[in-house]
């Protein structure tokens, strides 16, 4: 059901049938010691998107059950994220998933918030809906990933992707970023092309971390040079 395993669950003792969009969450029980707990998400996929493909990689968003996060509701709302990559041909949802994760999901920006393509903040969740850092498409593993709709303000798709790399060539660090194409279903239904939402980038969010903004945390203690020095965010 979804629901966090512990060593009073149900115990599996023959396979699980899966026939609809399902989240797996299992551990493994021995003299009273439990494994940390295993996810495995299964998409279902309508008869119209089982032969998509792409040469960008594809990200799903699925809600399981739930409504979208709303433009209103500045939480993270659970769901649950599958990437697939396009390795040496192109990018099939008919096929195993590069990363699947649990996720909190949260419509991202101001004034963009309401727009009929938005953004989105991620935050890749483990068994306690703690961040789960993981590699996406080659780039630094993180918890904190950034869906980012150019649509608006960027018809060309390619403002910050162009700036953010001439950053990072010049030697100062930028956010990287991956194109993808983006199936957000809301509710419980399958995946179809009406949850197409169109290209996006995947983008690194800023956080300190030594793959992305590699400054020390700051205590509350440390208010005098050196320790206060070194950079912020």
């Amino acid at each position: 059901d979804g629901s966090l395993p512990s060593a009073s669950s149900p115990e599996a003792t023959a396979p699980v049938a899966i026939s609809a969009t399902t989240l797996v969450r299992a551990i493994a029980v021995r003299d009273g010691i439990s494994s940390p707990v295993f996810n495995q998400s299964y998409f279902q996929l309508d008869a119209g998107v089982q032969s998509f493909n792409s040469n960008l990689p594809i990200v799903i968003v699925h809600m399981l059950g739930g409504a979208a996060p709303q433009p209103s509701n500045r939480s993270y709302v659970g769901a649950m994220f599958g990437l697939f990559d396009t390795g040496n041909a192109r990018a099939a949802l008919a096929g195993a998933a590069a990363n699947t994760s649990r996720l909190g999901v949260k419509i991202r920006g101001r004034s963009s918030r309401t727009s009929l393509k938005p953004s989105y903040t991620l935050e890749l969740w483990g068994a306690a809906d703690e961040d789960a850092p993981a590699s996406l498409l080659g780039m630094p593993e993180d918890g904190d990933w950034v869906l980012y709709a150019p649509y608006d303000w960027d018809r060309s798709m390619m403002h910050n992707v162009f700036a953010y790399d001439l950053s990072r060539k010049l030697g100062r660090y930028a956010a990287r970023t991956k194109y993808c194409e983006v199936f957000f279903v809301s509710g419980s239904a399958k995946v179809t092309m009406a949850s197409y939402a169109g290209v996006y980038v995947l983008t690194e969010r800023l956080t300190r971390s030594p793959g992305r903004v590699p400054i020390e945390k700051l205590e509350p203690g440390d208010t005098v040079d050196p320790m206060r020095s070194g950079g912020y965010i």
